[in-house]
């Protein structure tokens, strides 16, 4: 954490590691598809001021003085957010590490009963060169239940109670005001780790459209 806030301070952007650890895999994250409410709700590129009144000047010009500089100054702040969110999610996960207290402590480890049965019957198929395939809403794309009726009635209490605890919590994206990131609650080591490696690799491994696209090495 200290290295992280340091590299921030000098201006040294974080590590192409650290950017995957949450969830950052391009540079284009923090230009590409900015969204913001108002004065113009949409998503937008931005890599600053000069190139986006050039890109955008229809758009600029259809807007009063005051909200073009709104426009912008939101873009801005937005940008900045981005170039912040690694180190800020570095500190709030230190925190919640030192302060918080779970409520259902089980949950922080992979367990089969956390499971449904269907999901974990997909799985044990894949494994065995089995695989009845689920059902298919587009090419590639699969709906199943991952998660047992249990885990998702104490993984809700655990939420509420973390809600709370007046421990900061991070967006998950700019559209979204609610909700939280499990990494930063803790859950990645013993929870969300093993289901992908364990649980989801083999499954995508097993599914033709996903294999073809990296599915037995998903991460």
């Amino acid at each position: 954490l200290a290295r992280v806030a340091l590299a921030q301070r000098l201006g040294i952007p974080p590590s192409a590691a650290t950017q995957r650890q949450h969830g950052i895999d391009c540079a284009c994250y923090y230009t590409e598809n900015l969204f913001v409410r108002s004065p113009v709700e949409g998503h937008f590129c931005f890599e600053g001021r000069t190139a986006f009144e050039r890109r955008e000047r229809p758009l600029l010009e259809s807007l009063s003085f005051e909200a073009r500089d709104e426009l912008l100054s939101m873009l801005e702040a937005e940008a900045a957010r981005r170039r912040g969110i690694v180190p800020a999610a570095a500190a709030r996960k230190a925190r919640v590490a030192a302060e918080y207290s779970p409520l259902h402590p089980e949950l922080w480890t992979l367990c089969e009963r956390w499971l449904h049965r269907d999901f974990v019957a997909l799985v044990e198929q894949a494994r065995a060169g089995e695989l009845r395939r689920p059902p298919q809403l587009a090419p590639g794309i699969y709906t199943l239940p991952v998660f047992s009726e249990l885990f998702c009635r104490l993984l809700t209490e655990e939420l509420a109670h973390f809600g709370a605890s007046g421990l900061p919590v991070g967006q998950p994206n700019s559209m979204n005001r609610h909700g939280a990131l499990l990494d930063e609650l803790g859950l990645s080591a013993g929870l969300l780790d093993p289901l992908l490696s364990d649980w989801l690799r083999p499954l995508c491994a097993a599914l033709p459209p996903l294999a073809a696209a990296g599915g037995a090495s998903i991460d």
